[in-house]
């Protein structure tokens, strides 16, 4: 331990000696288990007769295995081969047309008219959508909840929801 306090002086050079030492036993366990040797074909073959004779007294019928779940194919060496890159195969789901949907209800017209303002310059109009709310609009402007005061026109008032495009018309009275 003493030379290797010689030979790395920090704790961070003993973290990268550690780590190069783990690598380097990783990289020949993985060379070791590579040189195993592969058992003899002939080995395989009477291992498996043996074991089909002690099976042979109670035979099944047996219904075929679909493709996708046979054994994968082996190399020479009687490796499987398998292919890591390969995407599963995913059902191809056609697009069904959906029936077109029912038309939207029409927007709910929740506001009261309460008066009007005339001068000179300020023609407004007073509404109410809330008892405890007034809301002061002039023609062209947007209220809440989409809806537009489009024209002011002597006892109408004319409205228009901007998403649907649907109008709704205010008769007032006159003072």
């Amino acid at each position: 331990m003493n030379s290797l306090n010689n030979f790395v002086k920090t704790p961070a050079q003993r973290r990268k000696a550690y780590i190069f030492v783990a690598l380097l036993l990783s990289v020949w366990a993985s060379w070791y288990v590579s040189q195993e040797p592969v058992p003899e074909p002939s080995l395989l073959n009477e291992r498996s007769t043996s074991r089909q004779a002690a099976r042979a007294s109670a035979k099944a019928p047996v219904a075929p295995v679909p493709a996708s779940l046979e054994w994968p194919q082996r190399s020479a060496q009687g490796h499987a081969i398998v292919d890591i890159f390969s995407l599963p195969q995913l059902a191809v789901v056609k697009p069904t047309a959906y029936a077109e949907s029912a038309p939207l209800p029409p927007p709910v017209f929740k506001y009261k008219y309460i008066g009007r303002l005339e001068g000179s310059y300020n023609n407004s109009i007073f509404l109410s959508d809330d008892p405890s709310r007034v809301i002061t609009a002039k023609a062209g402007q947007n209220l809440n909840d989409g809806w537009q005061l489009m024209s002011v026109d002597g006892q109408k008032l004319i409205f228009r929801h901007q998403p649907t495009g649907n109008e709704n018309t205010m008769t007032i009275g006159s003072f």
